[in-house]
């Protein structure tokens, strides 16, 4: 068993970053590059920006200063549940990731059963554990639903993304789909510099400033903690290659933006927006989105997630054929019943056998 240190403020928090980020690069150097939400980058950022007032830190490191060998960051957040004041854990990878995993460079299912372990030696922080968007045979999904008598363990299903993996020639994939949507006289712009895309980003917001009258239709811009933190976190990504803002043109006017970011070996299409006044024939965000997918396929990534969230009145949404596939995922949460949360999950017991 590795050594437990669990971080619970913003100053050790950075003292761990140096041994945090060699852990990632180790971790990428095995093959393990998809733990983008865990890394030292991210949850510093998140919770700079994206933390809400009463938020604790909660990070499980195991390992030594001088070589980690895993990082499950989590917060606890107060919350009500059946007239109790609860502290909730979940991962902080969520709050503006997609499918967060800890980062390690060891095998997914050895490292689980040391992080539960370390819960477990704590579980007098926590009353309950909400894992959000875990792929289905994820080893929670496997293992805690039998934790045993003091747990009560819930699964269900969770965000379901459009997923296309890049395989066979794009030529094939276009064909069934018939014409390629495009706006006439368009140009692109594809900023991915640490300068250029807070430029970008600016645009996208400017972009989503014409929209302003659109009841319903979700706005960036309307959430000041998250515009800081694509400020704060894109220049970052960019830096690596991990990051571009698109854009696309009429007339010299910016009519489309995309916001991507890469994990590992996944294109992830985070924001699309475009401007008012499309609402018939092509919609230039859609035309933009379907190009940003057709450079992917020979980018060296192996799929791109649709988790433009959430856009269900966006231009995203007349083009989301193009994602052939999806990607669901399960909601897993432990509640501890050695504390105050046993008459709850025992009142929820009785409903759920009425019912």
């Amino acid at each position: 068993m590795s050594e437990i240190t669990i971080v619970r403020d913003a100053e050790a928090l950075e003292q761990w970053g140096p041994a945090w980020d060699a852990l990632e690069v180790r971790a990428r150097a095995a093959g393990r590059e998809d733990q983008l939400f865990a890394s030292h980058r991210y949850v510093s950022t998140a919770w700079e920006h994206l933390r809400q007032p009463g938020d604790r830190l909660f990070v499980v490191l195991l390992g030594e200063a001088e070589r980690l060998s895993a990082a499950w960051p989590l917060a606890l957040r107060e919350e009500r549940h059946g007239g109790l004041t609860l502290q909730v854990l979940r991962p902080i990878g969520i709050w503006e990731g997609e499918r967060p995993a800890p980062l390690s460079e060891a095998d997914a299912d050895s490292v689980w059963p040391q992080l539960w372990q370390a819960l477990q030696q704590h579980r007098r922080d926590w009353h309950v554990l909400d894992l959000r968007e875990l792929d289905d045979g994820a080893w929670p999904l496997r293992h805690l639903p039998q934790a045993g008598l003091w747990w009560r363990v819930t699964v269900q299903p969770d965000h379901t993304a459009p997923w296309q993996p890049f395989s066979g020639p794009w030529a094939d994939h276009a064909a069934r789909h018939g014409a390629r949507p495009s706006v006439p006289g368009a140009a692109k712009l594809v900023l991915d510099d640490p300068s250029g895309i807070v430029e970008g980003l600016s645009r996208c917001l400017a972009i989503e400033a014409t929209q302003a009258g659109v009841e319903g239709l979700y706005r960036l811009a309307d959430d000041e903690q998250r515009v800081a933190f694509y400020r704060a976190f894109l220049p970052k990504l960019a830096a690596r290659g991990e990051a571009e803002v698109w854009l696309l043109q009429v007339g010299g006017e910016d009519v489309a933006g995309l916001v991507r970011w890469r994990c590992g070996g996944v294109w992830i299409e985070r924001h699309l927006t475009e401007a008012a006044g499309w609402g018939g024939g092509t919609s230039p965000g859609g035309a933009l989105l379907v190009d940003a997918l057709a450079r992917s396929w020979g980018s060296g990534a192996q799929a791109s997630a649709y988790v433009l969230v959430p856009d269900a009145l966006g231009p995203g949404q007349r083009v989301r054929s193009w994602f052939e596939q999806s990607r669901p995922t399960q909601r897993l949460s432990v509640w501890n019943l050695r504390s105050r949360v046993l008459p709850l999950a025992l009142l929820q017991k009785v409903r759920g056998k009425r019912t």
